[in-house]
């Protein structure tokens, strides 16, 4: 199974992922490009959320997914 497919069933299954989580369960660093290739064939939208860091807050990418492209 490659990173493209495994991150296709996450969002499938959980409806949302972001960077550090794709990153933790599938050891990809390109979440963006993965997101630009499943676009050609699935509806996800991306949505800027805060989540904590060290050093205060910082805004991530959080995809969504709407479903396949009919």
């Amino acid at each position: 199974m490659t990173k493209t497919q495994a991150i296709l069933k996450h969002l499938q299954k959980y409806k949302n992922i972001t960077p550090k989580e794709a990153y933790y369960e599938y050891g990809s660093m390109r979440l963006g490009a993965i997101i630009f290739i499943l676009r050609k064939d699935y509806r996800i939208e991306t949505k800027m959320i805060d989540v904590p860091t060290r050093f205060g807050n910082a805004r991530v990418a959080q995809y969504i997914y709407k479903g396949a492209i009919k």
